[in-house]
Formats: C-alpha cells, structure tokens, sequence
C-alpha cells in the first residue's frame, strides 16, 4: 500500500476525533485537512500512545512490520516524505499553521488534451474583476498568439496592469476591444523580476501561469496553472 503523509501523534488523535464526533479543535482540524492527503502511515506504536483500540487495524499493521518506528522512520515511506506538525516547520516536518508548504488547486493540459476546463476557469474568475495585473514578459513578442488571453476578459470597465508595458500599437488594439479598459503599468514592481507568467485578480486571486500565455490556446503544447489566494 503507497501512503501519502505522515501525522504527529496530536493531529492524528485530532483527525480520530474528527472522524468520530470527538471533541476536537475546529480550527486546527482546519488547517489539517487543508494539507492532509490520505491515506496517511501510522504504527502500532503511535495507535497505543494515543490510546486508539482497534485491533483489526493493528494486526494489519503489524502484519506489514509498522509496529515500532519513529515518526520520521514512517514518514520515509510516505510518498510526500513529510510529517504534519502543529508547531514543527524544518523539513520533513510541515506545519499546518503556516508553512512554505502550500496546497493549491492545479490544472494541468497536457499535449493534446483540452483546455475547455481551464479557459472557462479563468473566465469566471476574471468576470467580476475590477483590476487585473498581467505579468508576462514575452507578451509582447508573442503577441499574435498571446492577445488571446484578453478574449477571456469582461467588456466592461477594468484596471489591467501590466509588469512589462506594452507597446502603443498593442495597446490601441486592446482599446478596440474594449474602449472602457483602463490600460497602465503595475507600479508596484511585485512581478518584474519573476520568471512565470501570473494573472493578479483584485489583489485577491493570483494564477500562475507556468509556461507562456499563449500556451493557454496552443493543445500542442504543456500548460499548467496555479490556483491561489493573496493573503
């Protein structure tokens, strides 16, 4: 059996309560399952510390020689190699409280494969917005195909920011699209100097493109896109 992460003993009691109706801390039992993916490792050991009597599981585990190991023992045979900790952060521990560690949504295109899905994605997100920073830095030599992107905007009045100015004629056939766009140069300096593409939406919702936007519209090429909210 391939298992996925390893949990220190208070959040693996924490998810038993969870589980079971058990009193338990909402907020941390939060934050757990933002990060948890199952199934995770466990050992005899750790089910008799935390006083879990279920003798099934045991002899399952004991049967595949998880009995005596240590946290960090176990979390070498997780797929992830990490260990979900409520206060711990140096690798392989992760702390659900805050850890460069993160899980966002992701999709994923690849050759061939559509991208209906991701379009109509970036569609909704971008219907309500009312500022837009665009960070790409080959936007502008890769124009034909990239302007693409601009399809997916509201025909409505719009702030869209740009961390690499456009040139004046690309400019013009934006206004063409859309007379009410306000076109400008991000002045905050956050995306210069980053190498992925990324869509800034109301200072809310970053996306990040990993490869050229006009990527987004080619099926023969790889693309994948990173979900994730500014706090």
């Amino acid at each position: 059996m391939s298992y996925s992460v390893c949990l220190e003993d208070n959040l693996l009691g924490l998810l038993y309560a969870f589980k079971h109706g058990r009193g338990h801390d909402p907020l941390l039992a939060e934050r757990l399952l933002h990060l948890y993916k199952p199934p995770h490792i466990t050992n005899v050991s750790q089910l008799e510390r935390l006083g879990i009597e279920e003798a099934p599981l045991k002899a399952q585990l004991a049967g595949s020689g998880l009995i005596t190991q240590s946290i960090e023992e176990l979390a070498r045979k997780t797929l992830y190699k990490i260990i979900l900790s409520s206060q711990k952060g140096d690798f392989p521990y992760v702390n659900v409280q805050g850890d460069p560690l993160q899980n966002h949504y992701t999709i994923t295109c690849k050759p061939g494969e559509s991208r209906v899905k991701a379009l109509a994605h970036l569609r909704a997100l971008l219907e309500g917005a009312k500022n837009v920073v665009v960070c790409d830095r080959h936007l502008k030599t890769n124009w034909e195909a990239a302007r693409k992107l601009f399809g997916l905007f509201p025909r409505k009045s719009v702030a869209i920011d740009f961390a690499h100015p456009l040139k004046q004629s690309q400019n013009t056939a934006l206004k063409k699209i859309c007379s009410t766009w306000k076109l400008k140069q991000d002045r905050t300096q956050a995306y210069r100097d980053l190498h992925d593409r990324y869509l800034l939406i109301d200072r809310a919702m970053e996306v990040v493109i990993t490869s050229g936007v006009d990527y987004l519209f080619d099926d023969s090429k790889e693309c994948t896109l990173i979900f994730r909210i500014k706090r």
